[in-house]
């Protein structure tokens, strides 16, 4: 996570608690207000999900699939 996640990681704690990172402190009420303020700016303005679905990017180098095993070895073996 980086600092832009500091949003979602208050909004799970809630107010009064502490989030897993120690130096993020007890989340206040003005803390977990402007969160959800963080969030609502964020949001589509027909309220529905604008992302189409999972893209499939990962970030990383897309590798081949491995061939499955056989499950029982051949006769040969």
């Amino acid at each position: 996570m980086d600092s832009k996640d500091r949003p979602l990681r208050v909004l799970v704690a809630g107010p009064g608690a502490q989030t897993y990172l120690p130096f993020d402190g007890t989340v206040t009420q003005k803390d977990y207000d402007n969160a959800l303020a963080y969030f609502e700016e964020r949001a589509p303005p027909d309220g529905r999900d604008s992302h189409p679905g999972p893209c499939g990017r990962t970030g990383g180098i897309a590798r081949p699939r491995r061939p499955a095993l056989p499950l029982v070895p051949d006769a040969a073996g």
